[in-house]
């Protein structure tokens, strides 16, 4: 379930429940560094969201 993965303390520590769209203004991604496939907002592959 992506949902649920994308709302993980394991993952994302203890502000995994807020809304907090400040986290993707780092040009780099640093949030996202060393996690691979563990955001995946349009899925991945090839089946990826044709949006």
């Amino acid at each position: 379930n992506i949902y649920a993965m994308h709302k993980r303390k394991k993952i994302w520590v203890e502000n995994a429940l807020e809304y907090k769209p400040n986290r993707w203004e780092d040009a780099k991604r640093s949030c996202l560094l060393g996690k691979g496939w563990l955001f995946l907002p349009f899925s991945e592959g090839p089946r990826i969201c044709l949006g």
